[in-house]
């Protein structure tokens, strides 16, 4: 599989790169090629099922559409226009049929970039586009998908949390977190792993809560007692691990930055996979095999941020890109 990653380019300009990974660490880098070229800075982007990537620009306008792009054929489409708007946040749904995304409108009073996002869905085959949420007045923003394409996670800003809407009956749920993470859907589930505040004495903690829809019920997987931050959960594609990022607040293993974590799906044999202090690891990004975690180190002292690739079979790690952030794999 090969890495889709950002990067500056030569004046400064963020923008797309593509490389294929060394299969173990010692092997030399290979060649990466440019994806994006334009004028303005790439904001966020996404991998769609058919690989092609969809990815939004902030324009010297204000204004910001969704864009794609495939690897390989680099002509580039518009995949959404959104005059007078910022669109971003592309979700593609497991199939590809759907792109859930989060629009901002633009008026006299705001710029788009400052405006509250709210939710919306393009149909791939009709290419309509619509709000998802039935109440218009409700934000939403970076959504995710379960894999039967029927529930959506969001962060509900206005609410103070995590919303779960269900697009075929507009169902919907809301969980409290001040953590500004949407989610991570277990595969094969209607299970959700959400980051919550935990009271732990003068402080909070962070804990990850597994949440179960179809009976209502919650499991701390951090620990009841833990001293700890989590966060930035990822599900193996089989859905029996968990990678995700942990800081550690007290004791011999207490660090300034998150270092990379594993654990089985209830909680247990949680595992450090790194141990350095002076950097940030994550957020970590599984590979379709389940053998290989992508993710950024952010050294915290110079703010130089590299793309590792890390083997869960040989617990060895290796560097990707010399320069760039948030990995994400291309089947």
């Amino acid at each position: 599989p090969r890495v889709l990653y950002a990067a500056l380019d030569t004046i400064n300009r963020t923008q797309l790169y593509l490389t294929t990974p060394s299969s173990k660490s010692g092997d030399a880098l290979h060649q990466t090629q440019q994806l994006t070229f334009g004028p303005d800075n790439i904001w966020d982007f996404a991998v769609a099922p058919d690989d092609n990537v969809i990815y939004s620009i902030l324009e010297g306008n204000g204004m910001s559409h969704l864009w794609t792009i495939r690897p390989g054929i680099d002509q580039v489409n518009l995949l959404v226009g959104c005059p007078d708007a910022v669109c971003n946040d592309a979700a593609p749904s497991p199939s590809g049929r759907w792109v859930a995304y989060s629009r901002r409108k633009a008026s006299t009073l705001a710029a788009g970039v400052l405006s509250p996002p709210r939710l919306w869905l393009l149909d791939g085959q009709s290419s309509q586009t619509s709000p998802v949420l039935n109440d218009e007045q409700r934000l939403g923003f970076l959504p995710r998908w379960s894999s039967d394409e029927q529930w959506l996670s969001y962060v509900a800003p206005d609410l103070g949390g995590v919303g779960v809407h269900n697009v075929v009956t507009g169902e919907e749920h809301f969980y409290p977190t001040p953590a500004g993470e949407p989610g991570a859907w277990r595969p094969g589930h209607l299970q959700l792993v959400i980051t919550t505040a935990q009271p732990l004495g003068e402080r909070n903690a962070l804990h990850l809560v597994l949440i179960d829809l179809a009976t209502g019920g919650q499991q701390d997987l951090s620990g009841a007692t833990s001293a700890v931050e989590d966060g930035a959960p990822a599900w193996s594609p089989d859905g029996q691990w968990l990678a995700f990022g942990r800081k550690v607040l007290t004791g011999a293993q207490a660090t300034l930055g998150r270092q990379l974590w594993r654990m089985r799906a209830d909680g247990s044999a949680a595992t450090a996979l790194t141990a350095d202090p002076s950097v940030d690891q994550g957020p970590p990004t599984w590979s379709p095999d389940g053998r290989y975690l992508l993710f950024t180190k952010l050294a915290l002292q110079d703010g130089a941020s590299t793309v590792w690739l890390y083997d869960v079979q040989r617990d060895q790690q290796w560097v990707v890109a010399n320069a760039g952030q948030r990995p994400l794999w291309i089947p």
